[in-house]
Order: structure tokens, then C-alpha cells, then sequence
């Protein structure tokens, strides 16, 4: 590629020059169109008089394993991003490994204090063995996902109604659950002022 030209010319020149390896990030367009991300990578072969004479490398093709990390990027920033509360946390300890921008701003908290913390210290209304009841057919393989209602409580001690899904899954090799959690604050509500007016 044009742009790439300038770079890759001076990381081989540098090699030569160096008698170090050499490396760059460059992309090729094919014959089609398309563009190619490849990395290079090759080592100075060195005469019978000690100089520099070849080197001997190779050129790796990884647009696929790219494209992948930007989707899983993109992705990663879909979920940050959502107005949805989403949690992930271990199935066993319990302990957040992952809490969404939307439900760190809900609850109040960082997610530093949150990574120290499990879904029942904002789930006031669930004991340990209650939870554990509570997700047994997770566990058990006996449903894949489960939905309840139930209240968080932030970290200002403020309480706020909650819609959840929760399912099994896995996260860094290890089995979490994840949460999507939708506040039901407003319909709560909404149910609540039409009591009264039929009343």
C-alpha cells in the first residue's frame, strides 16, 4: 500500500544497516481491490567474509485476526456503551469481572470498588443461600437463561427497581454469569400512578 511504502522501506533499512531483525505492519491491495494486512518479519544471513549478504524472512497474512480484534472492539464498546446494565461476574466467587459504563453511573460506584463487590451487595433483597437458589437451574443445566424482578441499591443507599436476564456463559476460561439489567424505575411508576387513578 502507498502509505505503508515509507515505513517498511526504512524498517529494512534499518535492519541492513543494524544487523538487527527486521519487522513492520503493512497492508498489500490484491489483485481485486481488496486490502491485505501483513506483518514481516526477516533476519540478515550473513557472507563467508561477515557481511550482510541475504535475509531470510517471511510475510504473515493476519487481515483475518485483525478484522476480528476491531469487531471485538466494536462489540466491547456496544456493551460499554449500553443504556442496559450489564454485569459479569464469577460463577463461583461471585466477584464483578466486567460492569458497563451505564450500570457503574446507576449504582455509583467505579468499577475499581465494583471488582470488589458482588451482585448481592446491590441486592438487598437476596441472602448468599437465596442467590444460590436462585441460579441452581443455571448450574444445573436445567434452564438457560432466568429472568426475575427485583431492586439494586447504589451506592448512596437509593433504591431503584430492576428487570433481569441472567444466563451461564463463559468469560477468560472461566464460567461467569452474565446480567443484562434493564431499570424498571419509570414503569414501576407508571403502574403505580394508574393504580391510584383507578382507585
Amino acid at each position: 500500500h502507498p502509505d505503508d511504502r515509507p515505513q517498511v522501506s526504512q524498517a529494512l533499512n534499518d535492519a541492513i544497516e543494524q544487523q538487527q531483525t527486521y519487522y513492520a505492519e503493512f497492508r498489500i491491495r490484491i489483485d481485486n481491490g481488496e486490502i491485505r494486512h501483513l506483518i514481516g518479519r526477516g533476519n540478515m544471513l550473513e557472507s563467508e567474509e561477515g557481511k550482510s549478504s541475504k535475509m531470510l524472512g517471511i510475510n504473515l497474512d493476519v487481515t483475518e485476526q485483525k478484522r476480528a480484534k476491531e469487531e471485538n472492539v466494536q462489540y466491547g464498546k456496544l456493551l460499554e456503551e449500553s443504556y442496559n446494565e450489564i454485569y459479569i461476574f464469577d460463577a463461583q466467587t461471585l466477584k464483578f469481572f466486567s460492569v458497563n459504563l451505564g450500570a457503574r453511573q446507576n449504582l455509583g460506584y467505579s468499577m475499581k470498588e465494583l471488582s470488589e463487590l458482588t451482585p448481592l451487595t446491590i441486592k438487598p433483597r437476596y441472602t448468599k443461600e437465596r442467590f444460590a437458589q436462585l441460579v441452581k437451574p443455571l448450574k444445573d443445566g436445567s434452564e438457560e437463561k432466568i429472568t426475575f424482578e427485583t431492586v439494586h441499591k447504589r451506592k448512596d443507599g437509593s433504591l431503584y427497581n430492576v428487570l433481569i436476564n441472567l444466563q451461564l456463559s463463559v468469560f477468560r476460561d472461566k464460567k461467569v454469569f452474565m446480567a443484562i439489567v434493564q431499570d424498571t424505575t419509570e414503569q414501576a411508576q407508571a403502574k403505580e400512578q394508574l393504580r391510584q387513578s383507578e382507585e
